[in-house]
């Protein structure tokens, strides 16, 4: 005859279960804090999403500056999505760019994308349509579906001589990134920082703030 199952078993095991997430997410956290670009990055995950810990977005933003200043690009663009939605945080569409801009100089075509936009609309930087168009491009050229629209709609209200402009600044901008072979993020950033004037995390007021 079968022994019927303990019916505290589930719940143990949802415990032992929590209990090595915690472990694990402890373990990375300890690397993050030696430096650790990928582990800074994990650990912010983890507060973002509240795997394995608290969700805590000013946490979340506060990893992902540290692994952002050491040059890593994902890490990059994730603050800039949570200054600009203001997830968080204080909405702040300039220091959203500043970073957003650091991912795009290292060829992130998401970070591309987004810069494209901010300057169609002048969101957080000067509205500028070749500059518009420049990112565009860049993105579209690996593969991005949105920037090819949005090359498609820039086509139709631009002049041509601004589409030649917008273009030479792509070759430049590619002919940068062949000569830093990929390297053009952790160099640059100190000084774009101090450029750009790139605010720290701060945590919005709680009853503003939004998951």
């Amino acid at each position: 005859m079968m022994r019927m199952l303990n019916p505290l078993l589930p719940v143990l095991l949802c415990a032992l279960s929590s209990h090595l997430r915690g472990s694990e997410f402890e373990q990375t956290l300890a690397k993050a804090n030696q430096g650790d670009t990928v582990a800074q990055v994990q650990a912010a995950t983890a507060y973002e999403t509240g795997t394995g810990v608290k969700k805590d977005i000013p946490e979340a933003a506060k990893w992902y500056e540290n692994a952002a200043v050491q040059g890593d690009a994902a890490a990059q663009w994730k603050l800039g999505t949570l200054y600009l939605g203001g997830r968080g945080l204080r909405r702040d569409s300039p220091t959203a760019a500043s970073w957003f801009r650091l991912a795009a100089d290292q060829g992130r075509a998401d970070a591309q994308l987004q810069l494209a936009r901010m300057h169609l609309s002048g969101a957080g930087v000067p509205k500028d349509d070749v500059e518009a168009y420049k990112w565009a491009e860049l993105a579209r050229k690996q593969k991005n579906h949105q920037a090819t629209q949005l090359i498609r709609f820039l086509k139709q209200r631009m002049p041509a001589a601004d589409i030649a402009k917008a273009m030479a600044s792509v070759e430049e901008f590619e002919e940068l990134r062949k000569l830093t072979a990929g390297e053009i993020g952790v160099p640059l950033i100190a000084p774009l920082l101090e450029e750009e004037d790139v605010q720290p995390a701060e945590p919005e007021a709680p009853e503003t703030a939004t998951e």
